[in-house]
C-alpha cells in the first residue's frame, strides 16, 4: 500500500490513488497522518516531506527525531504532500506499548488543533535520508549467530554454508547513532565483494566513501548516520537493509 501512490494510479478513475486524491480535493482535509511500524531498534521519529513551520511542528509533537525525504515519489506521504500536510509517524516495533501511546497522544493534539499554537521545536533533531542499501538480489546471506569475531554456533554451520555475506547480529543496534569509526557490519565469505547496491538519493558518488571492503570485512566509514538497519531476512529481501542519513542544515 505504501509504494503505490503515483501520478498514473492518481490519473486512473476507479483506483484507490484516484479516489483518495479526489477526496482531499473535495473536502480539503488539513493532515495526511501515515502510521508505521517497522523492524529493528529504531527510536521513535517522524519523517516529513517539507520542511516548512507546519511540518515541524507536527513532527515536534510526536518525537524529538525526523527524517526530511523527499524520495521514493510513490510513498504516501511524499505523493499526498502535493495536494495537503504529509506525515509519516515511525511508531517502533508492532507492539510497542511507547510507540502506541504516542500515536495516540499525536491524534488528539491533531484533532485538538495543537499544532497551530505551538512554538516550533527548537531541539527537534532533522536528518536526511541519503541513500538506500540494499543487498543484491543474487547475493546469498545470512544473519550470524554471535559476533562476527567469534566462531559461529556449531548448529549453524550448515545455513552458512554457501553464503557470500555474514552480517553482524547487533547490526539494528547502530540505527540514529553517527559512527565514530570505521565500523564493522559484515564478512565477505567468497570471492565477492559487491555485495550491496546503494540508491544514492542525494549524495552521488557516495559509495565509494560509505563503505569499503578490508580483508573480507564489510565497513560502514566514519561518519555515516545508519537508520531502519533490521535484522529480519525477509524485510531484507523484499525492502532493503537499511538508509544512510546526514543531519540537515
Amino acid at each position: 500500500m505504501n509504494r503505490i501512490w503515483t501520478a498514473e494510479h492518481a490519473a486512473t478513475p476507479g483506483h484507490l490513488v484516484h479516489r483518495v486524491v479526489n477526496l482531499i480535493k473535495q473536502r480539503d482535509y488539513e493532515i495526511c497522518l501515515d502510521i508505521h511500524n517497522n523492524t529493528g531498534k529504531n527510536p521513535l521519529y517522524s519523517c516529513i516531506p517539507r520542511r516548512d513551520h507546519t511540518h515541524r511542528n507536527i513532527a515536534g509533537l510526536f518525537a524529538p527525531t525526523c527524517i526530511y525525504f523527499t524520495e521514493p515519489e510513490s510513498t504516501q506521504t511524499v505523493f499526498l504532500s502535493r495536494y495537503t500536510t504529509a506525515m509519516t509517524i515511525e511508531c517502533g516495533r508492532s507492539g510497542s506499548e511507547p510507540g502506541l501511546t504516542r500515536a495516540g497522544e499525536l491524534v488528539d493534539a491533531l484533532l485538538r488543533r495543537d499544532h497551530e499554537s505551538v512554538r516550533p521545536t527548537r531541539d527537534l533533531r532533522v536528518f536526511q535520508t541519503i541513500a538506500r542499501l540494499k543487498v543484491r538480489d543474487d547475493v546469498r546471506f545470512r544473519i550470524a549467530g554471535t559476533a562476527l569475531d567469534q566462531p559461529q554456533p556449531v548448529n549453524d554451520q550448515d545455513k552458512l554454508k554457501g553464503i557470500d555475506l555474514l552480517l553482524r547480529p547487533d547490526l539494528d543496534e547502530l540505527n540514529f547513532s553517527e559512527t565514530t569509526e570505521p565500523t564493522l557490519i559484515g564478512l565477505l565469505c567468497g570471492s565477492r565483494r559487491d555485495v550491496l547496491a546503494m540508491d544514492q538519493q542525494q549524495r552521488p558518488g557516495l559509495s565509494s566513501h560509505a563503505i569499503f571492503v578490508e580483508d573480507h570485512r564489510l565497513y560502514l566509514n566514519t561518519g555515516m548516520v545508519p537508520s531502519m538497519f533490521t535484522l529480519d531476512e525477509r524485510v531484507i529481501t523484499q525492502d532493503c537493509l537499511g538508509y544512510l542519513m546526514a543531519v540537515c542544515d
